[in-house]
């Protein structure tokens, strides 16, 4: 797809165990005229060598490795954002190192979504998962609702997204995700107030609505295991906190355009909107149904901690059976 290149950013920190299959599930989706870039953040046991060997196996694909000091997800997008040329027709997708691609035909169908909803219509295009937000006004920070994940997420919602359709959201939340190079031209990289982590696809997702694109949630086949994350031998004391502090950023930044959104009729529209397929349709095909088999187990056992959690800490019976019924 010469006329459409794939910028592949693979942001990766000491994953040898893991690597190879990541960087084969991108090989397996890439095309000619697209790039692979992994982007090796503090990398200290094995990872870049095993990366070395693939670039030697597979000369016909260029694999430009970028380096960061340990600067954790955002800063390490950032790196690669900024380092690919964003001034030709394309996208830049988005992967963690714990995620492998199972979509030999990915670039076909997210050239297609491109091609039917329009390539400058489309903001965030993401795979995990979505939800609508809110400014709440009490707490002072911005808050999730209207979840929904995809079929290859790991179990938080009753009715997961099908392989192959799409429904939109106020906010895609990775990985892995795409974002075209005409929205990073226009509404720019990560916002790094937010870095080390989290509520980035937040951000860049409530820009893109602010600059009149729709952001979508689409099936597309990956596998990413619970246990597969959680790489950094020294995790962030601080993750609570963080979130925290980036919630109350988000509200601050962003409460007046979702005051006006929220009461606005695109927010309606979008409250109403339902799933729908762009091409082919997956619906009844084995596939489908092992993996959904696999999603609805996950659910199962996310659901179980849930009850033993309200079990363990809320007494009250009445109040129980609210929680509970909240869960479906």
């Amino acid at each position: 797809m010469k006329d459409f290149r794939f910028n592949y950013i693979v942001t990766i920190h000491n994953k040898q165990d893991l690597i190879e299959q990541v960087m084969l599930g991108v090989i397996s989706a890439w095309r000619e005229g697209s790039f692979i870039y992994p982007v090796l953040d503090g990398c200290t046991d094995k990872t870049e060598e095993i990366i070395d060997r693939i670039s030697r196996e597979n000369t016909h694909i260029p694999i430009i490795k970028i380096f960061a000091p340990d600067v954790h997800e955002i800063r390490s997008i950032n790196a690669a954002l900024r380092r690919i040329p964003q001034d030709k027709k394309g996208c830049n997708f988005i992967l963690q190192d714990d995620v492998v691609l199972k979509a030999p035909d990915l670039e076909m169908q997210i050239r297609n979504i491109y091609d039917v909803l329009g390539y400058s219509e489309i903001g965030c295009l993401v795979f995990r998962h979505g939800v609508n937000v809110f400014a709440d006004d009490t707490k002072q920070t911005l808050e999730e609702r209207d979840l929904i994940e995809t079929v290859y997420g790991v179990g938080m919602c009753s009715y997961p997204l099908l392989p192959g359709q799409l429904i939109e959201r106020m906010v895609g939340v990775r990985s892995p995700e795409c974002i075209s190079c005409e929205v990073i031209s226009k509404v720019g990289v990560m916002d790094e107030n937010l870095a080390p982590y989290s509520y980035d696809n937040h951000d860049i997702s409530l820009r893109c609505l602010k600059a009149g694109y729709k952001n979508y949630i689409y099936g597309l086949a990956f596998a990413s295991e619970l246990k597969w994350g959680g790489t950094r031998n020294n995790p962030h004391p601080e993750y609570g906190k963080v979130l925290e502090r980036n919630k109350h950023y988000l509200y601050g930044k962003h409460k007046d355009f979702l005051h006006q959104f929220c009461s606005s009729k695109n927010y309606k529209d979008l409250k109403a909107a339902k799933r729908f397929n762009i091409g082919r349709d997956f619906g009844g095909h084995p596939e489908t149904e092992n993996i959904l088999n696999k999603y609805q187990k996950n659910r199962k056992r996310m659901v179980g901690k849930k009850i033993y959690f309200i079990a363990k800490y809320f007494k009250d019976p009445l109040k129980r059976v609210l929680i509970f019924l909240n869960l479906f």
